[in-house]
C-alpha cells in the first residue's frame, strides 16, 4: 500500500483555512461595526443659469452644464434608512462630495462657508474631486444658500446632483474608515490588474532582447491594461481618501484617459490589413500627435490636464468610429488568430465610443462600457503571454545553439558569394571597358565596390535588413553580370510588397542560382522574374526563371547540383531563423521557381 505524504494534505489544508479564517474576521468586523452615517438631505428650490425656480426632488436631475446653479432652503438630518429626524443642528459637521465644482454659502446675503475646490484663488491645486468638510451655519429658522459654480467651459452634468446625494454629518477618523471601504474592491481590482500588466511588460522586455515575434503587441497590452488598471484604481469610490493630492489624482487619471485609447488604437492598427492598415496609421499618428500636444501645453501650464481631454475627447470618438469600419472591412483578409485580435479591438472600440458619447450626453460620467470589454482584452493579453513565455523559454535556449551556427553560415555565404571566378571574371569585364568606354568603367568599378562592401556588411551584421536594402544588392549584382553577359540576362521586377525585414542575403544567391545554372546555360539567355506579395500577414517571395530547369529527384553533386551552399545554408537560414518555407521546383527545358514564405 502506497504511503500517503502528511505534507501533501496538511500543508494545502493549512493554507485554505488561513484564508477563512481571514475572510470570516472580515465578516464579523464588518458586521460589528455600528452605523456612523448620518445622512443630510437639503430640502428648498434651485435655479440654474438665471433660470426659473424649481422645488429640489431627491431623484431628480439637476442640469450643470457651465456657470452656476443656486439653492435656498435648509439642511434635513436622516438616518441612513431614510427616517427623518429633524434639521440640522447649528454647527454640525458636516461633509459633501465636489467634482470638479466650487462654491460658497451664504447666510442672510453674507458669505459665511468658501468651499476650496474648484476655488480660482487657489489656482490649479484645487482642480480635482474631494471631500469637503464644513459646518453647518444656520439656526432652525435660517434659510441658507448654497452657490455652486464650474470654473471650467464644461461641465459634468451630475456634478449638483452628486454634491447633494452625497450630504452627511461627519463624524472624523470613522467615516474616513466607512467611505474608504466603498472602494476596497476596485481598488484591489486595479492594484492586480497593474501588477499584471507589470508582469506582462517584464515578458515584453525579455522577448525584445530574443527577438520573440510579436513582442511589439505584448509591449501595447502591458502599457494598455496598466493604464486601465491605474484608471480602475484612481476611479474607485473616495479614492481622494487614499491619495494626498487632488491635483496628482486628477493628472493621472486623466492621462489614462488619454492614454488608454492610444494604446487600443495602436493595438487596432496592428490587426489591420493592406491599404486599411495604412488608413489605421494615419489614424493613431494622428491621434499620437494631438495627444502628445495636449501633453506639452499641460506641461507648460497653458491649460490643465483636464480641459484639454475635453477637446481630445472628440478626437477618441472620430478616431473609434474610422477604427471601427476598418476593422469590418479587414476580416475578409485576416486568418483565425487575426479575426479573434480584430473581434476584441472591435467590442472595445465600441465600449470606447459608447462611454464617451455617454459622457457627451450626460447619461454616465464613468468608464462602464469599457471595464466590460476590457475583461476581454484583459484575457486576451493573459493568454497571448502565456503562449509568449514558454515560446521565450524555447528562444533563450535555441539562441545559444544557433548562435554559433549563425556565424558559420555567415561565413560560408559570404564565401559561396565572392568567388575567385566571379571576381576575375568581373575585373576582366572592367579592364576591357577602360580603353574603349572609361566613364562606364567608372560607374562598374563603383558597382563592384558597392557588390564587396554589402557582403562584408552581411558577415558581420546578425540584424535583419530591409527588403529594400537586399533588392539594391541583387541590382547591384546583375549589372555586373550584365558586363559579361548583356541582353542575355534579363530581371523582370513584380515588387508590391516591399515593407518588410529579411536576413541578409537571402534572396541575392537565388537570383544569382537561377542566373548562373538557368539562364546562362541557354544559348540566347532568357529572363529572371523576382516577385513579392503579402496576404494575411505572410510574405511570399518567388525568384522564378525560364532557364535549363533540372530534375530535383537527381543525386546532388558537388559539380552540377544547383543546391550548391549558398543555397543550401539561405534554405537552413529561412526555416531557423523566420520559421518560414523553402521550396524549389524545376522542370527540365522549362525552368525552376524558388519560393520564400514567412510571417512578416
Amino acid at each position: 500500500m502506497k504511503k500517503i505524504r502528511y505534507d501533501v494534505i496538511l500543508y494545502p489544508l493549512l493554507i485554505v483555512l488561513s484564508f477563512v479564517l481571514i475572510f470570516a474576521m472580515i465578516y464579523k468586523d464588518n458586521q460589528a461595526m455600528p452605523p456612523m452615517l448620518m445622512k443630510v438631505t437639503f430640502q428648498g428650490e434651485y435655479e440654474t443659469e438665471n433660470g426659473d425656480w424649481q422645488e429640489v426632488e431627491q431623484c431628480r436631475n439637476i442640469p450643470f452644464i457651465n456657470g452656476e446653479a443656486h439653492l435656498k432652503g435648509y439642511f434635513q438630518l436622516e438616518t441612513t434608512d431614510g427616517m427623518v429626524v429633524g434639521k440640522v443642528p447649528k454647527d454640525i459637521h458636516m461633509t459633501a462630495y465636489f467634482n470638479h465644482i466650487g462654491g460658497q454659502i451664504n447666510l442672510n446675503g453674507e458669505t459665511v462657508h468658501i468651499f476650496d475646490m474648484e476655488n480660482s484663488q487657489l489656482g490649479i491645486s484645487s482642480c480635482g474631486e474631494d471631500w469637503i468638510k464644513f459646518d453647518n451655519p444656520a439656526d432652525e429658522n435660517d434659510i441658507v444658500e448654497i452657490i455652486l459654480r464650474n470654473p471650467h467651459k464644461y461641465g459634468n452634468t451630475g456634478a449638483v446632483n452628486t454634491f447633494l446625494e452625497s450630504l452627511y454629518t461627519y463624524s472624523g477618523a470613522a467615516f474616513d474608515e466607512q467611505m474608504t471601504e466603498e472602494g476596497a474592491m476596485q481598488r484591489t481590482s486595479g492594484i492586480v490588474i497593474m501588477v499584471v500588466s507589470f508582469i506582462l511588460l517584464g515578458v515584453a522586455v525579455f522577448s525584445t532582447i530574443l527577438k520573440v515575434p510579436y513582442s511589439r503587441m505584448l509591449w501595447i497590452f502591458g502599457f494598455m491594461i496598466l493604464s486601465a488598471g491605474c484608471y480602475c484604481l484612481i476611479d474607485s469610490p473616495n479614492f481622494c481618501m487614499c491619495g494626498n493630492s487632488v491635483v496628482i489624482n486628477t493628472t493621472v487619471k486623466h492621462l489614462c484617459i488619454m492614454l488608454y485609447p492610444a494604446f487600443l488604437f495602436l493595438l487596432t492598427e496592428m490587426c489591420l490589413k493592406d491599404k486599411v492598415k495604412k488608413a489605421g496609421r494615419v489614424i493613431t499618428g494622428i491621434y499620437g500627435v494631438l495627444s502628445v500636444a495636449a501633453l506639452v501645453i499641460a506641461a507648460a501650464g497653458g491649460k490643465l490636464i483636464y480641459d484639454l481631454n475635453y477637446g481630445l475627447i472628440f478626437v477618441q470618438l472620430a478616431a473609434a468610429l474610422i477604427l471601427m469600419v476598418l476593422c469590418a472591412l479587414s476580416f475578409k483578409k485576416s486568418d483565425v488568430r487575426q479575426v479573434i485580435m480584430t473581434s476584441v479591438c472591435l467590442v472595445t472600440l465600441i465600449a470606447l465610443v459608447t462611454d464617451i458619447s455617454a459622457v457627451l450626453l450626460g447619461t454616465w460620467n464613468t468608464a462602464a462600457a469599457s471595464g466590460i470589454a476590457f475583461m476581454a482584452v484583459f484575457i486576451c493579453s493573459l493568454f497571448y503571454s502565456l503562449r509568449i513565455i514558454p515560446l521565450n523559454i524555447k528562444e533563450s535556449i535555441r539562441a545559444k545553439e544557433l548562435q554559433l551556427e549563425l556565424q558559420e553560415n555567415r561565413i560560408a555565404v559570404m564565401m559561396s558569394q565572392i568567388r575567385p571566378h566571379f571576381l576575375y571574371n568581373a575585373l576582366s569585364a572592367i579592364c576591357d571597358l577602360c580603353s574603349t568606354e572609361p566613364l562606364k568603367a567608372r560607374d562598374a568599378l563603383v558597382d563592384f565596390s558597392v557588390f564587396l562592401r554589402e557582403n562584408m556588411d552581411a558577415i558581420t551584421s546578425s540584424e535583419p535588413v530591409p527588403f529594400k536594402q537586399e533588392l539594391s544588392h541583387i541590382k547591384t549584382y546583375i549589372k555586373l553580370e550584365k558586363l559579361r553577359f548583356g541582353d542575355r540576362i534579363n530581371v523582370v521586377y513584380d515588387i508590391p510588397e516591399d515593407d518588410f525585414n529579411i536576413q541578409p542575403l537571402t534572396i541575392q544567391p537565388i537570383v544569382e542560382n537561377a542566373i548562373k545554372h538557368g539562364i546562362r546555360l541557354k544559348e540566347n539567355g532568357g529572363t529572371v522574374t523576382l516577385r513579392t506579395r503579402e496576404e494575411n500577414g505572410i510574405i511570399t517571395i518567388t525568384v522564378s526563371d525560364d532557364g535549363v530547369g533540372f530534375d530535383t529527384n537527381s543525386p546532388k553533386t558537388n559539380s552540377g547540383s544547383r543546391s550548391h551552399v549558398g543555397l543550401e545554408n539561405v534554405r537552413s537560414r529561412v526555416e531557423k531563423y523566420t520559421d518560414g518555407r523553402f521550396t524549389v521546383e524545376s522542370e527540365k527545358g522549362k525552368g525552376t521557381v524558388v519560393t520564400i514564405s514567412f510571417r512578416k
